[in-house]
């Protein structure tokens, strides 16, 4: 039995906005957010604007609070690697 793992770059800039569509689905303003991770606002802020992106242990929170997969959360490109 063989597994076939499709792995994509990560769409940093798409992934904000759904990151930020989720969270304010959830009651979750930036502001918010920061509070209840512990994380600066600048840093949410660079989240939700796509600059950056939250580490993995933050994604597993916030898949955790919000009731979805961490796929939900991250937005890949078409082309695989």
């Amino acid at each position: 039995v063989g597994f076939i793992f499709v792995m994509g770059i990560i769409d940093i800039k798409q992934t904000g906005k759904k990151l930020k569509g989720i969270s304010l689905e959830h009651g979750y303003t930036a502001d918010k957010l920061s509070v209840k991770l512990g994380f600066s606002r600048a840093t949410v802020f660079k989240w939700f604007a796509g600059d950056t992106i939250p580490r993995i242990d933050t994604l597993v929170i916030l898949a955790s609070m919000f009731d979805v997969k961490i796929d939900d959360l991250v937005v890949y490109q078409k082309e695989a690697i």
